[in-house]
C-alpha cells in the first residue's frame, strides 16, 4: 500500500465527529505536485472515507466529482474543489 493512502485511511479512522475534515487536503498535498485546495467555506467539513492512490490524480478527481457533488477546476498545477451548481 501507498504510504499517503495509509495516512489518510489512519486520519479519517481516528477522528472524532467533531473535529474538522479538511486534513486530506494537507495530506493529499504533501504527497502531490499538484496541489489541491477547497474553493468555498464548509468544504473543509467534508467527511472522507475514500481510498484512493496519492499518484491516481485524475482517479481523485473523479471520485470527488461522482461521490461528493463537488467539480473540480483545473489551474495549472492546482485543484480547486468546489461545490456541483
Amino acid at each position: 500500500h501507498d504510504v499517503a493512502e495509509r495516512r489518510i485511511r489512519e486520519i479519517e479512522q481516528a477522528r472524532q465527529p467533531d473535529e474538522a475534515r479538511g486534513d486530506f487536503v494537507a495530506e493529499f498535498n504533501r504527497h502531490n505536485p499538484v496541489r489541491l485546495a477547497l474553493g468555498e467555506p464548509g468544504l473543509e467539513d467534508l467527511r472522507l472515507s475514500a481510498t484512493f492512490r496519492s499518484d491516481n490524480v485524475e482517479g481523485f478527481v473523479r471520485l470527488m466529482e461522482a461521490d461528493f457533488g463537488l467539480r473540480a477546476e483545473w489551474h495549472g498545477a492546482e485543484i480547486v474543489l468546489r461545490r456541483a451548481r
